[in-house]
C-alpha cells in the first residue's frame, strides 16, 4: 500500500515539476502598463489612459475619462458637448493631488505647484451608435510654467 502512495506522490511531483518548468517557457499576452514619456516644456503631448508624461520636476498621468458627451461627428448638434478627463498630478518630492480637466467647460486648465496644465484635445471622436471604449482615450495636454 506504501509503495502505491508513494508512486502517486512521485507522478503528482512529476506532473508539478514539467508543468511548472513548461510556464517558465511561455509568453503570456497579458496587458502592460503603459509607459511614461518624457514632454517638454510649452509643447503639447499625448497620453493614452494610465500613461505617464515627465516634464521637468511634474508627472501627468492620464487616470480616466469622467465624462464624454461630445457630439458625434456624423450627427448635427446645437452644442459641441463636452470631454471631462481626471489627471492625477506630483510635483516631485511633494504630495500629489487628482484634478479634472474639460474640452469645452472650464476649467479647461489648472495650476500645480508652479505649472500650468492645459487641455488641448482628446481621441477618438465620437461617431454615433460606436461606443468609445475608455482604454482607447487620447488625451493631448500642454504644461507650462504657472509663473507669470
Amino acid at each position: 500500500m506504501h509503495k502505491i502512495v508513494a508512486l502517486i506522490a512521485c507522478t503528482v511531483f512529476l506532473a508539478l515539476l514539467t508543468g511548472c518548468a513548461a510556464l517558465n517557457n511561455l509568453t503570456l499576452n497579458l496587458p502592460t502598463e503603459p509607459t511614461a514619456i518624457n514632454a517638454e516644456m510649452g509643447q503639447p503631448f499625448t497620453l493614452s489612459v494610465g500613461q505617464t508624461a515627465r516634464i521637468g520636476l511634474l508627472r501627468v498621468t492620464f487616470v480616466r475619462v469622467l465624462e464624454d458627451s461630445r457630439c458625434p461627428i456624423d450627427v448635427v448638434c446645437v452644442w459641441q458637448g463636452n470631454v471631462k478627463v481626471q489627471l492625477a498630478l506630483t510635483r516631485l518630492g511633494q504630495p500629489g493631488r487628482r484634478v479634472s480637466l474639460n474640452s469645452t467647460l472650464n476649467p479647461t486648465e489648472i495650476d500645480f505647484k508652479g505649472f500650468s496644465v492645459s487641455f488641448v484635445d482628446i481621441q477618438p471622436t465620437p461617431v454615433s451608435n460606436h461606443p468609445i471604449a475608455r482604454r482607447t482615450y487620447q488625451v493631448t495636454l500642454r504644461v507650462t510654467s504657472a509663473e507669470k
